[in-house]
């Protein structure tokens, strides 16, 4: 079973997000919790040996896998979440 951490970052970038994207980020991430394995859904970034994505829509949640805890690093638009990592 997989832990789910979200960091300060994540909360901001989520605040920053209107109602709708936010609660759409969230429905996303209330699916996977309840997966036996979040992973399936996900893809590594290339370049990084822990930093991971999934997708919700145009918008991207980046998280980092420490054995079973996905810490939650950011959510935004894809055009701009590989910006600053």
């Amino acid at each position: 079973m997989f832990e789910f951490l979200a960091t300060q970052k994540f909360i901001k970038s989520l605040e920053k997000l209107d109602e709708a994207r936010s609660e759409e980020i969230k429905q996303k991430l209330r699916f996977l919790t309840g997966q036996e394995n979040p992973l399936f859904f996900a893809k590594k970034l290339k370049g990084y040996k822990t930093i991971f994505r999934f997708r919700s829509g145009d918008y991207r949640i980046i998280f980092e896998l420490n054995e079973n805890r996905i810490s939650l690093l950011v959510a935004r638009h894809r055009k701009e979440v590989y910006k600053n990592l």
